[in-house]
């Protein structure tokens, strides 16, 4: 299984449905899927959600990358009960980072990293005030590639990729 886990806040149907396959190319033991308060809740309708298209979709990067770990997914409408109720259990040992632009690059380098990561990307427009202490309480530390503000599929790529490399 790869060392790195994604908490993704749901982007865009459009947006998801591309990022599938980078996903599981780059490389990602667990996908958990979430809401936030910048989602909009008609993307849990969509069929790029439904398991028999999801895995297709993330076959198909298994094929282009050569690998052949198919990573699990999780669905949560509920960010709060979510992180409250099944954060722990998850990811109980886990080093836990939150990506948010900062003035500040992060020298990821120099995190001493453990063997298993879990990462949350917010959704398009960040993580509100309220998700990021939540996180925080829960050893979220915040990490941050510098000021620019990425697309979510971006910024997930990006940083799957730098801790796969660091592991």
């Amino acid at each position: 299984m790869p060392p790195v886990d994604l908490i993704l806040a749901l982007p865009r149907p459009k947006v998801m449905r591309r990022l599938w396959a980078q996903l599981s190319a780059i490389g990602v033991g667990r996908i958990v899927l979430v809401n936030a308060e910048k989602v909009e809740r008609q993307y849990f309708d969509n069929t790029w959600l439904s398991e028999h298209v999801y895995t297709r979709e993330l076959i198909h990067g298994l094929e282009q990358s050569g690998e052949t770990y198919l990573p699990q997914v999780f669905i949560k409408k509920r960010l709060k009960p979510f992180i409250e109720d099944e954060l722990d259990s998850m990811f109980p040992s886990y080093q836990r980072f939150i990506a948010q632009p900062l003035a500040q690059k992060t020298d990821l380098r120099k995190l001493k990293l453990k063997q298993r990561i879990v990462l949350a990307v917010g959704p398009e427009g960040g993580w509100t005030e309220f998700e990021r202490q939540m996180f925080k309480e829960y050893r979220f530390t915040e990490i941050s590639v510098g000021s620019r503000i990425l697309r979510s599929d971006t910024a997930s790529v990006l940083l799957l990729g730098l801790f796969n490399c660091l592991l």
